[in-house]
């Protein structure tokens, strides 16, 4: 059980449906960048670290994938970010350190220019959600410096609250007093495999008081198939039926049904995520005439097309099994 911390998370990507990062496993590509922002004399007290030498940063990386009591990631804009997950779009990390007590948690920005944006929330977020999912985490908590007053307000707004202090550290402890969020977020695998894989998840989408099911296969890294309204269970019949020829196509626009509204949703998608797109309804087009009154035309289609651009990887990120998913290779 133990060994489901940083080794379960070092070919995991988790791209926030949020929009604002991507979390990636602490690899050696990301020690030097890393290394200088902890030659900050700043971000070394906020923080409570000790400078370290660069060849003792990447010893502290390796000791990061093999301790099973540890789970970090680099913490990339997801403006910035491609499947190349690149070092140039890295702004911080977020960690979790796994103890009879609980989960601690900690989270740091150290690009000045990305701070104040909602990046550090989002992070914590994700990364209790993940951390409930590989271990069976009841309580998450956080020590803060003192004077660290825009951290306190962070996880403030996350919903914890001070439950100590301690004199000689000068930190306040804070728990998380109610329930995490689920895990809102898509994940992808950090490197390629080799063959290319199908992967089928199931998800609900609500809008207004009506609750549509939504089957999203994945075909490789450059084509998804998103059927809105069809029986649960039914994404990996669709996965083995659906033709492997996607994973060679250009990304294009293709079929659609429904008054009309599919084509212009697969559109906007597949400029979005540069994927070939194909987009069905099923069940939902009388639906939407049925409430055309009281919603307008386009409200469906459009909170549809908003789910689904929060969940839908982009064009080479390679897709990882979720709970609840079924996953193929061809």
């Amino acid at each position: 059980r133990g060994a489901r911390a940083m080794k379960a998370n070092w070919s995991t990507v988790v791209v926030g449906w949020g929009g604002g990062v991507v979390l990636v496993p602490y690899r050696p590509r990301y020690v030097e960048r890393y290394h200088l922002w902890m030659q900050s004399p700043a971000l070394l007290a906020q923080t409570g670290s000790e400078r370290l030498s660069l060849e003792e940063e990447h010893v502290n990386c390796q000791s990061w994938r093999e301790d099973e009591k540890k789970l970090t990631f680099i913490v990339l804009a997801r403006a910035l970010c491609d499947a190349s997950y690149p070092e140039s779009a890295m702004v911080g990390d977020v960690n979790v350190f796994f103890n009879e007590d609980g989960a601690e948690v900690e989270v740091m920005i150290a690009e000045e220019s990305h701070r104040r944006k909602g990046l550090g929330r989002e992070a914590v977020e994700l990364v209790v959600a993940y951390a409930r999912e590989v271990r069976a985490v009841s309580r998450f908590y956080a020590k803060i410096g003192a004077d660290n007053t825009a951290s306190l307000r962070l996880f403030e707004r996350l919903g914890f609250e001070r439950v100590g202090f301690s004199e000689a550290f000068r930190e306040a402890e804070l728990e998380l007093r109610r329930p995490p969020r689920p895990l809102e977020a898509s994940l992808a695998l950090y490197e390629a495999p080799d063959r290319v894989r199908i992967v089928a998840h199931d998800s609900d989408i609500t809008v207004e008081d009506a609750t549509y099911r939504l089957h999203l296969v994945y075909h490789g890294s450059k084509a998804a198939t998103v059927w809105v309204g069809l029986e649960p269970r039914l994404g990996a019949s669709l996965a083995l039926a659906a033709p492997a020829l996607f994973e060679h196509a250009a990304p294009a626009v293709t079929a659609v049904l429904g008054h009309g509204h599919g084509m212009s949703v697969a559109q906007r998608l597949a400029k979005k995520t540069g994927r070939m797109v194909l987009l069905a309804w099923a069940g939902v087009e009388d639906d939407l005439l049925g409430r055309e009154d009281a919603l307008g035309r386009d409200s469906l289609p459009l909170a549809i097309e908003r789910a689904l651009a929060a969940r839908l990887l982009p064009r080479g990120f390679l897709p990882a099994c979720l709970a609840g998913a079924g996953g193929l290779e061809e």
